[in-house]
């Protein structure tokens, strides 16, 4: 017969074990609104603590054809800076794609591509303003070093506080766009302090590492005159007269840009050069500086010569800030030019949905946001 003390060791044994297995039911995810059948795999939303009152919200969608145990944990951030990962839960490597459905309004299925067949997927919401994140002050402020440290500190409490079961599962950090910076970023802080033990490498696509990345006549004009999209004529005269952060506001260079947005370019879909634009802009947030470019320029083209946030509110008609609610509002925010995110915006800004996923009713969802990134 079992003795008392090994009864109780026993016991406490099973109870550490459950609760170092103990999914976050709270957060579990277990049906959709317009969504029909159940999930091919276990999805989770909610939020993880950040530093300094930030909130990150997370969607994590466990492997549908590797044992999530098995498969190894990939964490996806979007770019912008601003911009949210919830694009590539819906739009991109998600579990989902949306569509539109005519008068039916938003609709999506499974998507067949999705990278969570074989990975368990956690898509993160970062710097807090972004999406469905939010900071208890309402201070939008961020650099790369403290978004690189409140991405950390998410990381760590994802793997500690919600899932401790993962936390010996390989482990990669993945991401595009701005995602060039945000990830290796992220990683230093990850190989500096540890607390991630099987972090097993990094994953950037169409990354952009640095400022230079938007650079206006080796970027834009170069691209768009090797692909016949422009006259050589016009890359030839931006290399003379739009060099240098100086150059740039000069008035030969802004007939430069004029001429290339407002003339050449006005229709043509900067993420897929073959396709035409889906809409004009309709947003205004500022701060990726290709797009800046071209709302300067069609300030110029509408009369609004220099004054550019004008013309933003009274023509582009900015979306407003949300009233006052639980947590801080969010911050204003609006579609991607030439992107389709109409369907998914529609969408996650439905109140049942938002308590599906377990996310502050009080704010709006946007697929970019403007959050002071500095």
């Amino acid at each position: 017969m079992m003795s008392k003390q090994m009864t109780t060791c026993a016991l406490v044994a099973t109870l550490l074990l459950a609760a170092a297995s103990a999914l976050p039911t709270k957060d579990a995810v277990t049906s959709l609104p317009l969504y029909n059948g159940s999930f091919p795999s276990l999805h989770y939303s909610g939020y993880l603590t950040a530093n300094g009152g930030s909130h990150l919200h997370y969607y994590f969608v466990e492997a549908v054809d590797v044992a999530p145990a098995d498969a190894p944990i990939v964490v996806w951030i979007n770019g912008g800076p601003g911009c949210s990962s919830m694009d590539g839960w819906g739009y991109e490597l998600g579990p989902f794609h949306f569509k539109n459905d005519g008068a039916n309004g938003p609709t999506f299925e499974l998507n067949s591509q999705t990278w969570t067949k074989y990975a368990n997927v956690l898509f993160l919401e970062a710097p807090p303003g972004v999406g469905f994140s939010y900071r208890e002050d309402g201070n939008y402020t961020i650099t790369d070093t403290q978004n690189a440290a409140n991405n950390y500190a998410a990381l760590v409490y994802f793997l500690n506080e919600k899932f401790p079961e993962y936390i010996k599962n390989k482990f990669y950090v993945a991401g595009e766009s701005y995602g060039g910076v945000y990830v290796p970023t992220l990683v230093h802080e990850i190989l500096t302090n540890g607390g991630i033990p099987n972090f097993s490498g990094m994953l950037v696509g169409n990354g952009c590492t640095s400022c230079d990345c938007d650079n206006y006549v080796e970027g834009d004009l170069k691209f768009a005159a090797y692909h016949d999209l422009i006259p050589f004529s016009l890359y030839e005269d931006g290399q003379a007269n739009c060099i240098g952060e100086k150059a740039m506001t000069s008035p030969a260079c802004k007939a430069n840009q004029d001429k290339y947005y407002g003339e050449f370019m006005k229709d043509v879909n900067p993420y897929g050069v073959y396709y035409k634009c889906f809409a004009q802009p309709t947003m205004n947030w500022k701060f990726i500086p290709s797009l800046r470019r071209r709302l300067q320029a069609m300030a110029r083209k509408a009369g609004y010569g220099e004054e550019y946030a004008r013309y933003l509110d009274d023509v582009l008609n900015p979306k407003k800030a949300a009233d006052v609610g639980l947590v801080p509002p969010s911050p204003p925010g609006g579609n991607v030019p030439c992107i389709d995110s109409v369907e998914m915006t529609t969408y996650l800004n439905r109140q049942d949905v938002k308590a599906a996923i377990h996310v502050a009713p009080n704010l709006d969802w946007a697929i970019c946001s403007n959050i002071n990134y500095i």
